[in-house]
């Protein structure tokens, strides 16, 4: 039995028809290729303002849309017809599986389309649905902070009835804002502490630049190779690129001109900035980022419980 995903973008919305059309099937593409390296048997469909997932196995499904960027939240969803019965029907049905005795709830309307019907009045008759399989008087509404949300969200001739929504990474769909390089500092002469705080701000200002939409490629020096390889050793075994040259600006340079990158990111703390070199390109300035300079150990921790 496939189960269905909706799926809600934001900043990608704001961007022009055209943008946005190339944002949007960059997104569908990173969506599809994820799932295919899973092996996950899946349907990817479009509406204005919307992607659906059917997917033959929903969990594994949840965890991959966790972490594509570009993915705002998505919900699970019962679909239905958007005619009032098919809608009425899908609550209790939805009722029935979500909600108990002594539970307070809410229910939300959104609505794309013309119909015989207002939101309003699927909101005031939908709670009625919902209650259906309880005693009376046994629930009550809370439309501040209930024990349970039901959502509804009618579409032209369908509708989804929901009760979940899953926090996505959000930001821009992969490799749509360019390139960059990761630049990963030498840790051969630290402790294992002094490298697992190095390697987490590593691994967070990529996050985060990945979450721009920029395509990142980690670079160090040639020393380094086999132990940042280590490090950052993952299901695809990534190797960096190795930077080579007279100091690090020029090393950094050729690695630029040999990537076609327009961007560096040093992944380092506030008081290390003097050290590190801007970098310029034929008189032109490139682009240099420091994503975690600002942060303590706490807020990295914060940035990678959200990242997972």
């Amino acid at each position: 039995m496939m189960s269905l995903f909706l799926l809600r973008y934001a900043e990608i919305g704001l961007k022009s028809d055209r943008v946005r059309r190339r944002f949007i099937n960059r997104l569908k593409e990173d969506i599809e290729n994820n799932l295919m390296g899973r092996s996950i048997d899946h349907i990817v469909e479009e509406e204005r303002g919307r992607l659906f997932v059917e997917t033959s196995d929903p969990d594994a499904t949840a965890e991959v849309l966790k972490r594509i960027n570009g993915i705002h939240s998505f919900s699970p969803v019962e679909p239905c017809p958007s005619s009032w019965d098919g809608i009425m029907e899908c609550l209790k049905k939805v009722g029935r599986e979500s909600i108990s005795e002594n539970m307070s709830f809410g229910l939300k309307v959104k609505r794309v389309g013309k119909h015989p019907y207002s939101s309003q009045d699927i909101a005031i008759n939908g709670g009625s649905a919902v209650l259906s399989h309880l005693p009376e008087g046994v629930n009550s509404v809370d439309l501040r902070d209930p024990d349970i949300w039901f959502e509804v969200e009618i579409r032209s001739d369908r509708a989804y009835v929901f009760t979940t929504r899953v926090r996505g990474k959000g930001g821009m769909p992969s490799s749509t804002q360019g390139r960059s390089i990761l630049y990963l500092p030498g840790i051969g002469d630290k402790d294992e502490m002094e490298r697992d705080r190095i390697n987490l701000r590593v691994r967070i200002s990529r996050l985060l630049m990945e979450r721009r939409g920029v395509k990142v490629i980690p670079c160090c020096w040639r020393e380094d190779l086999d132990m940042w390889t280590d490090l950052m050793a993952g299901p695809h075994g990534e190797r960096p690129f190795y930077i080579e040259g007279e100091g690090l600006e020029s090393a950094l340079m050729s690695a630029l001109e040999k990537l076609d990158a327009r961007a560096v990111v040093y992944p380092i703390t506030m008081d290390e900035i003097p050290s590190y070199p801007l970098i310029h390109d034929k008189g032109e300035s490139v682009a240099v980022f420091f994503p975690t300079a600002a942060m303590d150990d706490e807020e990295l921790g914060a940035w990678s419980d959200l990242f997972g």
